[in-house]
């Protein structure tokens, strides 16, 4: 932890890299790529549920 900057945030402290902002993590200097994974899989699943509730409504509609 040599190098660490140390942040008090609301009585309670904060340990952040160095390269902080630019290390893009978080507030508790964590890794956060699995977030982000976990995100672009649940927007690919919700565009992927209303297409395929569009595709219905227009495949009721023609017959």
């Amino acid at each position: 932890m040599k190098g660490d900057l140390i942040a008090i945030r609301r009585g309670k402290p904060i340990i952040r890299c160095p390269n902080f902002p630019e290390c893009r993590c978080g507030d508790d200097c964590t890794d956060r790529s699995d977030i982000k994974m976990v995100r672009l899989l649940f927007g690919l699943f919700i565009t992927g549920t209303l297409a395929i509730g569009v595709g219905l409504i227009v495949l009721g509609l023609r017959s």
